[in-house]
């Protein structure tokens, strides 16, 4: 079975506060994942770190790759942030790469634009 690599995207911000959210919510999102059975559960449902469930048994392999990008103010521009990321897999694994985008709060554009 293919494990799929799961990247994080935000907005970005020159506030250091939503990178931090976001590596924070990747440490937890993996954590979740780890620990989940593969039972075809979208990421979308596992991405729902609010829900209380208890942890099966059956763990998944450790090598779950979540990492995190940023739309915006970052040194590199997404898709160069992608491949990266992309890459930084072990050259054994094999798999899909899984983007959820979390642009969750109106933004500057949308409150001051």
């Amino acid at each position: 079975m293919q494990t799929p690599a799961y990247l994080l995207v935000i907005h970005g911000s020159r506030d250091p506060r939503p990178a931090l959210a976001v590596s924070d919510l990747a440490q937890l999102f993996a954590e979740r994942i780890r620990h989940q059975p593969h039972s075809g559960e979208t990421a979308a449902a596992l991405l729902d770190l609010g829900q209380e469930r208890s942890i099966p048994a059956v763990l998944t392999p450790p090598e779950i790759l979540v990492g995190t990008a940023s739309l915006e103010c970052h040194p590199l521009r997404l898709h160069e942030q992608i491949l990266e990321f992309w890459r930084s897999r072990s050259q054994d694994s094999q798999g899909r790469l899984v983007i959820l985008p979390l642009f969750l709060l109106p933004g500057v554009h949308v409150m001051q634009d």
